[in-house]
């Protein structure tokens, strides 16, 4: 390797870890943005490790990390303040992604890999903060989603002339969704990041020449077996039957993650046809945008996943949008 190479090669290094850097700022200034930021963090950890080596990508990890602790340690947050989620989620996430792409996994090992890394970020900080900072810190937790259950509900009975009775009843039954989904929305949210940032590292490293660390599978040809498809409604039904308050509690997590994945097979089946008919992107991106914008279209793309496994209408081959 020559000099200018080796030159150019650790200028691009240090360029990534700046802007892991502004990104990991940017979690303590806006923390409204954390999600955002904590996806370009995973990418910039997964770029480096596609574009160099995983040493590299570990090493970044390793130096988000120290900066994190640093920090938390001057601002006194403790142990706790050291596995921030908005560290050690793109930390862990990252290096997980790295490892399955060089092994060359497919899209949906891949995802599950990571998703399990960030559960996994989640477990770190939940036992380091009860651990060390406050036992009680969830039920706090869930004392300010109360309040703030209370509060938008206050405002729209004041807006709406809804009696007290009636409002305090709504509060309740509010509270008691958000109880029974949180183990759903974790797991959708954990399989959502790690289903995004690695095309945004993949975005990168296309740019700069990489092209080995394509999927095998591209995202318009993502569907469903018949039996992933049928579960969910088998799932539904029990619903309707089951007396069960834990049973039915897991049944409608269950019904929620899986319809997650039903709406990823849906919106696959959309962006298959628009590759196809739809040439230009301001309208596919419109596209994309009515479907999270549109309170129904969500559902018709879950039906249409659910419906693909059955009807196929790509006309694929077995198994061409689940190899992994």
């Amino acid at each position: 390797m020559t000099e200018y190479k080796q030159f150019r090669i650790s200028l691009e290094y240090i360029l990534l870890l700046g802007v892991l850097a502004v990104s990991y700022i940017g979690t303590r200034i806006f923390p409204d943005l954390s999600i955002l930021l904590i996806l370009v963090s995973a990418a910039v950890i997964s770029a480096a490790g596609m574009r160099f080596s995983m040493a590299m990508s570990i090493s970044a990890s390793l130096a988000l990390f120290l900066a994190n602790g640093i920090v938390a340690s001057l601002s006194g947050e403790g142990v706790a303040g050291w596995t921030a989620l908005p560290v050690s989620i793109p930390a862990i996430c990252g290096c997980f992604c790295v490892y399955c792409l060089r092994k060359h996994y497919g899209l949906l090992k891949t995802t599950v890999i990571t998703a399990l890394g960030a559960v996994l970020s989640i477990g770190i900080f939940a036992v380091t903060v009860i651990r060390f900072v406050d036992p009680n810190f969830f039920a706090q937790l869930l004392e300010g989603i109360k309040a703030m259950i209370d509060q938008v509900i206050d405002t729209l009975a004041e807006r709406s002339s809804i009696d007290s009775n009636a409002a305090a009843q709504l509060k309740n039954l509010y509270l008691a969704v958000v109880e029974m989904i949180a183990p759903a929305v974790v797991l959708i949210s954990c399989a959502a990041i790690a289903f995004l940032f690695p095309y945004l590292a993949k975005f990168y490293v296309r740019k700069r020449g990489e092209l080995q660390f394509e999927y095998q599978t591209s995202f318009s040809l993502i569907h469903a077996d018949k039996i992933s498809a049928l579960v969910p409604i088998i799932c539904l039904g029990l619903i309707m039957v089951i007396q069960s308050q834990i049973m039915l509690v897991v049944l409608f997590n269950m019904i929620l993650v899986l319809a997650s994945g039903m709406f990823v097979c849906g919106l696959s089946v959309i962006s298959f046809y628009l590759k196809v008919y739809v040439k230009a992107f301001p309208v596919r991106l419109l596209v994309y945008v009515m479907v999270f914008l549109i309170p129904s279209a969500p559902m018709l793309v879950v039906l249409l996943g659910i419906l693909d496994a059955f009807a196929d209408f790509r006309h694929l081959k077995n198994g061409g949008g689940l190899v992994g």
